[in-house]
C-alpha cells in the first residue's frame, strides 16, 4: 500500500504543470499632467528671476535718461520727423549761364538736404540729370500737402511727362474739340524750355486736372522773381 501510495504522489507530481506567472501590465505615464507640472514650476522660477527689485529699475531709468540726454537734439529731431513725413514737389533752375533753361522736377521728403545732394555738397543722392550739368541748382518753387508719398509721386510723374498725362491732356484740350488737338497742345508744351514754361505746366494741373485740383496743395516761391 505504502508503495501504490508513494506512486500514486510520483503520478500526482508529474502529472501537475507548474502555473505560468502574470505578466504586469506597465502602468502608463500621464505625460501631458507631468508636463503641466514642470511648465508651472519653470513658469514660477522665469517669473521670479524676471522680476526686477526697486535698485534694478531705478538702474534701468537712469541708464535710459543718461542715454536720452548722449543723443544730439538734431538726431531727436530727425527721427520725429521719420515718424511724420512731409512729401514735397519740387522744381529746380540752374545758374550756371551756360545752360540758363535748364531745369530738374522731383520729389524728396527733406527740401534742404536734396539741394545738397543736387550741388553735390553731400556725395550720396542727386540724380544724374543734375550731376552732368546745370550746378549749381536752386528751388524755384515747391509744392506741400501730399497726403502720402504714392499721391507725390504720381503728381511729379504727371509734371515731368505733361504730353503723357491724360488728364493734362484733357484739361488742355478746349471745349468741343477734339482730343488730338489738347494732345498736340500738351506735346507743345512739353517742348518749351525754362521756369516758366514749368511753372505754366503747374498752374493748369492745380487748377484743372483731376484729382490734383482736389487736394489742398501749397506752393511756396523762394524767390520772388517767380
Amino acid at each position: 500500500e505504502n508503495e501504490k501510495n508513494t506512486n500514486d504522489g510520483a503520478n500526482e507530481t508529474t502529472t501537475k504543470k507548474p502555473r505560468a506567472k502574470q505578466q504586469r501590465k506597465p502602468k502608463k505615464r500621464q505625460w501631458g499632467y507631468n508636463n503641466k507640472k514642470r511648465n508651472a514650476s519653470k513658469s514660477k522660477s522665469a517669473s521670479t528671476e524676471a522680476t526686477p527689485t526697486a535698485s534694478t529699475k531705478a538702474a534701468t531709468v537712469a541708464t535710459d535718461t543718461s542715454s536720452i540726454a548722449s543723443i544730439p537734439s538734431s538726431v531727436q529731431l530727425s527721427t520725429s520727423e521719420n515718424i511724420n513725413k512731409h512729401y514735397h514737389c519740387y522744381l529746380l533752375r540752374s545758374l550756371d549761364p551756360s545752360h540758363p533753361l535748364k531745369t530738374y522736377i522731383g520729389f524728396t521728403t527733406h527740401p534742404q538736404r536734396r539741394i545738397r545732394q543736387h550741388n553735390g555738397i553731400l556725395k550720396s543722392g542727386g540724380a544724374r540729370r543734375t550731376k552732368r550739368s546745370g550746378r549749381p541748382w536752386t528751388f524755384v518753387c515747391v509744392i506741400h500737402g501730399f497726403q502720402d508719398k504714392i499721391t507725390a509721386l504720381q503728381f511729379e510723374w504727371a509734371w515731368q511727362h505733361v504730353d503723357k498725362c491724360k488728364s493734362f491732356r484733357e484739361a488742355v484740350t478746349p471745349v468741343g474739340d477734339e482730343a488730338s488737338v489738347g494732345d498736340a497742345l500738351a506735346r507743345k508744351m512739353k517742348r518749351r524750355y525754362g521756369p516758366k514754361a514749368r511753372l505754366d505746366e503747374l498752374r493748369i494741373l492745380l487748377k484743372d486736372c483731376m484729382p490734383f485740383c482736389l487736394y489742398s496743395l501749397t506752393v511756396y516761391f523762394p524767390e520772388r522773381e517767380y
